[in-house]
């Protein structure tokens, strides 16, 4: 008995020094980024939307219930879940064990710090996939305000405005937005890629700009209609009149239609009523309305920004998390400086060769 007992600490000793040994994380790290790295250009290489559509949900939600069905090419991320609960398990057991073991903790509190800030960093991630809610593609008029869906929050658009290379291309989308919960100003932030604005759990992402069709100009015969917006009408000539039924926005899409364009109704009397659909795209269609040409000559529109709203109970820890880790990391090099600096001074007083 006393044999197994001695066999069983010695083997749980060994273990303990495998998991909070530096080797162990650097190598877990290691296998961390490739699985990473070869997974995320795998992912884009099968469908260049990949992120956004994993974004679009909570990351606990994505892996229940889409990562099953596109098995196995899901595996790596699999893969990466297990080796970040094995990396937080290692940072774990070496704060433990700084705290059982250190003496002089001016010296290491860096490397403690540099643990807890992953840690929480970590923590903050597992309390937004399992508690978070994601909803995007969210429309606001520049100068108007949206409801955010089930948030009870709005969010009113003040600037806008569009940065471009000298190509033309968009870099950034910077606006300035004001957050309202019950009607009461709570925030207001300017926000472009990456500075999101976070007001308790909710964050509100940028997702860019787009124009929105407002109106449309009509042509019948070469005779002017318009500007007419959606479920506007007008006579066009004795008798016959025009109706918008529908506007259809770039890349928006009802059945067989797709945007831009619209959707016109042109009546002749009670029963006598004829439908067509007029792109915005110039020549892409022309339609006859009992014997009249119809064309599309024209939209007025109005620039919107587009934004996501996370719900994120855990990203205050992500960002504590983030400042912890980064206050650690100086710490540690400041700490690394003044040895080498000792070292230096010691040999100096020493003189080579003695």
């Amino acid at each position: 008995m006393n044999h197994l007992t001695v066999l069983m600490t010695g083997y749980l000793d060994r273990a303990w020094r495998i998991f909070i040994s530096p080797v162990t994380f650097v190598g877990l790290s290691l296998l961390w980024c490739l699985d990473l790295g070869v997974g995320s250009v795998v992912a884009y290489r099968m469908d260049p939307q990949f992120s956004a559509k994993m974004d679009a949900y909570p990351f606990s939600m994505w892996f229940r219930e889409i990562a099953p069905r596109q098995f196995p090419e899901s595996l790596w991320v699999y893969i990466l879940v297990w080796l970040t609960w094995l990396l937080v398990g290692n940072l774990f057991l070496c704060t433990v064990n700084w705290f059982l073991n250190r003496r002089q903790w001016r010296k290491g509190l860096g490397e403690v710090l540099v643990h807890l800030g992953f840690l929480l960093i970590f923590t903050g991630f597992v309390a937004g996939s399992v508690l978070g809610t994601r909803i995007q593609g969210i429309p606001v008029d520049l100068n108007g305000s949206r409801d955010m869906p089930g948030s009870g929050l709005s969010l009113f658009l003040h600037e806008l405005d569009q940065r471009r290379d000298p190509d033309g291309k968009v870099l950034d989308t910077v606006s300035l937005l004001e957050l309202r919960s019950a009607g009461q100003s709570v925030s207001r932030k300017t926000v472009r890629l990456n500075h999101p604005l976070i007001w308790k759990s909710a964050v509100i992402y940028p997702r860019g700009a787009r124009e929105k069709i407002l109106r449309v100009h009509l042509s019948f015969d070469g005779n002017p209609v318009g500007p007419l917006a959606e479920g506007e009408a007008l006579s066009i000539s004795a008798g016959l009149n025009a109706r918008v039924e529908r506007i259809l926005q770039p890349g928006e899409r009802a059945g067989y239609l797709s945007g831009p364009g619209a959707l016109v109704r042109v009546s002749a009397g009670e029963n006598d009523r004829q439908m067509g659909w007029l792109s915005a795209i110039p020549g892409k269609t022309t339609v006859r309305f009992f014997g009249i040409r119809a064309l599309l000559t024209g939209v007025e529109s109005a620039v919107q920004g587009v934004y996501d709203l996370h719900t994120d109970p855990g990203i205050r820890l992500v960002l504590y998390g983030a400042v912890i880790l980064a206050i650690g990391t100086l710490w540690s090099v400041g700490g690394y400086i003044g040895l080498l600096r000792r070292k230096g001074l010691e040999e100096f007083r020493v003189g080579p060769g003695t």
